[in-house]
C-alpha cells in the first residue's frame, strides 16, 4: 500500500507540473477506488490542518470573518435537509460547472462558442475545430487551475464578512482551492462521477461532524424540583457559534450555545471575574438550558444558580476590586425614545457584529454588554419599567460604544469604582 500510495502521489505531482486531459491508462475499478480512498483521506487530513493557520492568521490581524454559511444551515434546516442541500445538490450541481468541462469534448460553453462561428462561415470548420483543439492543450493548464481557483472563489460567500476581508481571501478558500485540485484530477483520470462522488463524502463528513457537535455529544438531563425544572444540555466547543442567545419570561428561561461563564453571568446580578472548573470537558462546552417556572413566587435566576452548582458541583465565592466602571448616561432622550417597546418580555440574539435586542430595559442593556465583553466593567443601571428595542452594530465594544451614542443617545462614562465581583470554584467540602 505504501509503494501505491508512493506512485499515485508521484502521479499527482507530474499531473500538477504539467495537467493534460488525458485520463489514466488503468481503469480497472479496484484501482480507481484505492486512489479515491487514498486522495479522500489525504485531503481531509490537508484541509483539516489548514483550520488552525487561518485562526492564527484571523487573530494575528484581528479580523472578524463573520458566520459561517454552514452554521446558519444547521442551526435553520434539519439534518435531512442539510444533507440533501450539502451532500447531494451541491456536488451535482457544482461538478457540473467546474469540473465537467475539463474535457474538450464535454466543455459545451466553448463548443457552443465554436458552432456559433462555424454559422457565420467566416472560418472553416476543420481549421476551426484545429486552432482550438490545439490551444486548448497548449493552455490546459491555465484552465485546470482557474476552475479550481473559481470553485474556491465561489465558496467566498460562505463567509458573512467576506467583502472585508480582502487581503486573506486566498487563505479562506484554500481549502476549497485544494479540494477543487483533488475533484479535478480525479474529473480528469478517472471521470466526472468520481469527482461527484468525493465531493459529496467530503461535504458529508465535514458537515455531520459539525452537526454532531452543534447538537450536542452529550444528552440532555432534567431536573424536577417542586415549584420548577431545569433540562440542561452540553455541547462541544470546537466550532465558532455566532448564535448564542438568552431568553426571558415570566415563567421561563432559555439559553442556547453559551460558555458556562456566560451562563453564570446571565444569572448573577454581579461580574463573574473567573469560573474554575474541575472538569476539561465541561470547559470546552456549550450549554443549552431550559427553565420553566410552576410558581409565580420563584426567582429565575436564584433557582437556576442553584441548580447550576447542584448539577456542576461548584460554589460563588464573593470578592471587590478596584478598576475602572462604566456608568450608561442617557444623552438624547429623543433618539432613545424611538427605541420605545410596549412588551413585557426581554431577549436577545448575538453575533460578532450586532447586538439585537428586544423588549429590553437599559439595566438589561448592561447587563448583555457585561456579558459580551468579560474585560470591560459596568456599573449597575437603576431598574426601570421602560423596555426598548436595540440593534447595535459594531465588531469591538468601542465600536458598539459608539453606535449607541450615535443612534440611541446613550454614552458610557469612564471612571474608577470598587465593584462586587464572583469567582465560580469547585466545591471541595464533600
Amino acid at each position: 500500500m505504501i509503494n501505491f500510495a508512493k506512485q499515485q502521489f508521484a502521479d499527482l505531482a507530474k499531473f500538477l507540473k504539467h495537467p493534460s486531459e488525458k485520463p489514466s491508462i488503468n481503469q480497472s475499478t479496484s484501482f480507481k477506488v484505492k486512489t479515491f480512498l487514498l486522495f479522500f483521506v489525504f485531503e481531509i487530513v490537508i484541509i483539516n490542518a489548514i483550520g488552525p493557520l487561518m485562526d492564527i492568521v484571523t487573530q494575528w490581524f484581528n479580523v472578524d470573518v463573520g458566520s459561517h454559511k454552514i452554521l446558519e444551515l444547521l442551526n435553520n434546516s434539519s439534518y435531512l435537509v442539510l444533507f440533501f442541500s450539502v451532500a447531494v445538490f451541491a456536488p451535482l450541481v457544482e461538478e457540473f460547472i467546474f469540473r465537467f468541462p475539463l474535457r474538450y469534448r464535454r466543455n459545451y460553453l466553448l463548443l457552443f462558442f465554436v458552432s456559433i462561428i462555424k454559422f457565420t462561415r467566416l472560418v472553416k470548420p476543420l481549421t476551426l475545430h484545429r486552432f482550438f483543439y490545439k490551444n486548448w492543450h497548449k493552455f490546459y493548464g491555465f484552465v485546470f487551475y482557474l476552475s479550481a481557483i473559481l470553485f474556491g472563489a465561489v465558496h467566498l460567500q460562505n463567509f458573512s464578512n467576506w467583502r472585508n476581508l480582502f487581503f486573506i481571501l486566498p487563505i479562506l478558500v484554500m481549502p476549497q482551492f485544494i479540494l477543487g485540485i483533488f475533484l479535478g484530477y480525479l474529473r480528469v483520470k478517472f471521470g466526472i462521477w468520481w469527482a461527484v462522488m468525493l465531493h459529496a463524502i467530503h461535504n458529508f463528513v465535514l458537515v455531520t461532524f459539525a452537526f454532531v457537535l452543534m447538537t450536542g455529544a452529550f444528552p440532555f438531563s432534567k431536573v424536577n424540583y417542586q415549584k420548577y425544572s431545569v433540562e440542561f444540555g452540553q455541547t462541544k466547543s470546537f466550532v465558532n457559534f455566532n448564535d448564542n442567545h438568552c431568553y426571558f419570561t415570566n415563567d421561563s428561561v432559555s439559553m442556547k450555545k453559551m460558555t458556562i461563564k456566560k451562563v453564570f453571568q446571565n444569572v448573577i446580578d454581579k461580574k463573574v471575574l473567573e469560573v474554575k472548573l474541575g472538569s476539561d470537558t465541561l470547559s470546552n462546552c456549550r450549554i443549552d438550558l431550559c427553565f420553566v417556572s410552576r410558581d409565580s413566587s420563584i426567582i429565575a435566576k436564584k433557582a437556576i444558580l442553584n441548580a447550576l452548582c447542584r448539577k456542576y458541583n461548584l460554589v460563588t465565592r464573593d470578592t471587590t476590586i478596584c478598576t475602572n466602571v462604566l456608568s450608561l448616561v442617557v444623552t438624547d432622550t429623543s433618539k432613545l425614545n424611538k427605541s420605545n417597546s410596549d412588551s413585557l418580555d426581554c431577549n436577545y440574539k448575538s453575533s460578532l457584529n450586532t447586538l439585537d435586542l428586544r423588549f429590553t430595559s437599559l439595566k438589561e442593556l448592561v447587563k448583555v454588554l457585561d456579558d459580551s465583553y468579560p474585560d470591560v466593567y459596568f456599573q449597575k443601571v437603576i431598574a426601570d419599567s421602560t423596555l426598548y428595542n436595540f440593534q447595535i452594530e459594531g465588531s469591538t465594544f468601542e465600536k458598539k460604544r459608539q453606535y449607541l451614542k450615535n443612534v440611541y443617545g446613550i454614552e458610557f462614562i469612564s471612571r474608577e469604582d470598587s465593584i462586587k465581583a464572583v469567582n465560580i470554584v469547585v466545591n471541595d467540602i464533600e
